[in-house]
C-alpha cells in the first residue's frame, strides 16, 4: 500500500477510476481516504510525533490521530463505562472502563484509514489491553472524576470537602466519569503496550514529555 501512495495520488483528480482489492470494487475513498494524512506525515519535522498528534499539541495513545480520541481530560471516551463498589464493605466506588464500546468507537473513526501503512493496526488493542479496567479517582493519583453539575444518567453525586485558611468548603458535583491526571498513566500504558509490540519504548518519553 506504501508503493501504490504516488499513484493513488495523481488519480485523485480524475473522475472515472475504479479500485479492486481481491477482485471485488471498492470505493476509492473507502480505501484511499489516508492519502491525504499521510501527505501531511510525510512533511512532518517528526513523522512518528505527526501519528501522535504531538504537533498540534495533544496526544492520543492510538497511533493515528484520525482515531479523533485524544487523551485529555474532556475526552469523552473516558466516561465510557459504569461505577461500582470497591473496597473490604463497598465504601469506596471504582470506575469499570467500558473497554468493548472504546473498541468500537475506534474501529468507528479509523475505518476510512485501515488501508494506511503508517498505521500499527495491533497498537489500539495492545493499548486497551494494559488500559486500567478499573480506576479509583480521587484515591489514584493518575485520575480524578469527571465533573458534571447536572445528573446524567449513570453518574453519582461527589461530594469533597476542603479546609482553607481555617474555613471548611464543600464542593459537590455529578460524576459520569473520570480524567486522567497528567501524563504518567498514558505513558505507563505506552510503554507496555510498545513492548509487547516489539516497539522502541524509548519513544515514549518523546512523546509525552
Amino acid at each position: 500500500m506504501a508503493d501504490v501512495i504516488p499513484l493513488a495520488e495523481a488519480l485523485s483528480g480524475v473522475r472515472n477510476h475504479n479500485m479492486y482489492i481481491d477482485g471485488e470494487e471498492r470505493q476509492w475513498d473507502e480505501v484511499f481516504g489516508f492519502i491525504w494524512c499521510a501527505s501531511q506525515r510525510a512533511n512532518a519535522y517528526r513523522p512518528v510525533e505527526y501519528r501522535f498528534g504531538k504537533d498540534e499539541n495533544r496526544i492520543n495513545p492510538w497511533g493515528c490521530k484520525q482515531a479523533r480520541m485524544d487523551w485529555t481530560e474532556w475526552a469523552n471516551w473516558f466516561c465510557y463505562g459504569h461505577w461500582e463498589k470497591a473496597g473490604i464493605i463497598g465504601q469506596k466506588v471504582q470506575w469499570q472502563f467500558d473497554k468493548e464500546r472504546i473498541k468500537h468507537e475506534l474501529a468507528t473513526n479509523l475505518y476510512r484509514f485501515r488501508y494506511c501503512p503508517h498505521f500499527i493496526k495491533k497498537l489500539p488493542e495492545a493499548v486497551l489491553r494494559h488500559l486500567p479496567d478499573t480506576v479509583v479517582a480521587g484515591t489514584d493519583a493518575n485520575w480524578e472524576f469527571h465533573q458534571n453539575y447536572e445528573e446524567v444518567p449513570g453518574a453519582i453525586k461527589i461530594v469533597q470537602k476542603e479546609r482553607s485558611a481555617g474555613f471548611s468548603l464543600s464542593n459537590e458535583f455529578w460524576a459520569d466519569g473520570v480524567r486522567p491526571r497528567g501524563l504518567q498513566a498514558l505513558g505507563d500504558v505506552l510503554v507496555k503496550a510498545f513492548q509487547d509490540l516489539g516497539m522502541e519504548s524509548s519513544l515514549v518519553r518523546a512523546l509525552i514529555k
